[in-house]
């Protein structure tokens, strides 16, 4: 109830099994993204389980039953960039969790953001407050070279492969892939 638009949003992410990364429904096809250190193989990909709905109904509230399907074909990775583009099996299962929109643009800089993701293989948790800056809302604090940017926002391990949202326009303005204590 803190942050409804931002919940909301999440309900295209899922956790991905059985390496404890996340990953999240892009555009309204069959299509998922999540990272190439998380998925990079084919044989990874049939491997994996996606499980929506994997969150707790309320901040204290009991937790719900994920809807879970596999993983089905890889489409496109790169390790440079660290994606992977896949599909999953039985489709119609999670098409009433939504999808989220791809931004066309550039992150700018102190542009308001939150991640949602499987932090070290917990339920769903929603990063919005920055863990720097004072503690005010996650934002891009580092416009970097090529196509990196940094924020100070609070992540863990398993956060890898989450949709970085833009909250001005509620869609996806980069992929997380790694936090650093610095």
């Amino acid at each position: 109830t803190s942050d409804p638009v931002a919940f909301e949003r999440t309900r295209p992410v899922a956790h991905l099994m059985p390496v404890g990364c996340t990953a999240w429904r892009v555009g309204p096809g069959n299509h998922m993204f999540t990272n190439n250190h998380c998925i990079s193989t084919a044989a990874n990909t049939a491997a994996s389980e996606l499980w929506f709905n994997n969150q707790a109904s309320t901040c204290t509230g009991t937790t719900a039953t994920p809807t879970k399907v596999p993983a089905d074909q890889m489409l496109k990775t790169d390790s440079t960039l660290d994606y992977t583009l896949f599909t999953v099996k039985n489709f119609s299962a999670i098409s009433s969790f939504g999808y989220l929109g791809l931004e066309t643009r550039a992150p700018v800089l102190n542009e308001e953001i939150f991640i949602a993701g499987h932090p070290n293989w917990r339920l769903k948790e929603l990063s919005v407050v920055s863990d720097q800056d004072g503690g005010g809302r996650c934002k891009i604090n580092i416009l970097g070279t090529g196509n990196f940017s940094n924020y100070y926002c609070d992540t863990e391990g398993g956060n890898s492969g989450s949709p970085v949202i833009a909250r001005a326009s509620n869609k996806v303005i980069a992929l997380h892939y790694a936090g650093s204590a610095s």
